[in-house]
């Protein structure tokens, strides 16, 4: 694993946890967006957002939804040889 995927796993954490409340808003998030400037300037990124969350592994434990680094490569194909597989693609 380089330093920036080390460095970047607590963002990716974030990233799960914002998507997954994004998604929880459900139909209030258009309501969020009319009425509020900076959600309108970044709409699309919310809506995305939201709409990613469904593909999203639930977590109830109330964790992150995350899976451990082994269990993530594996997923990834690194395990199979495929190291040019990565998980940072943004949203």
């Amino acid at each position: 694993m380089s330093e920036f995927e080390k460095a970047s796993l607590p963002m990716d954490k974030l990233m799960v946890r914002l998507r997954s409340w994004l998604g929880k808003l459900g139909p209030k998030l258009n309501q969020v967006v009319k009425k509020n400037k900076s959600a309108q300037a970044h709409a699309f990124m919310l809506k995305e957002a939201a709409r990613l969350s469904q593909f999203q592994m639930s977590d109830e434990s109330g964790g992150s939804g995350v899976r451990d680094e082994p269990e993530r490569r594996e997923c990834l194909g690194e395990a199979a040889g495929h190291s040019h597989i990565t998980a940072h693609g943004g949203l």
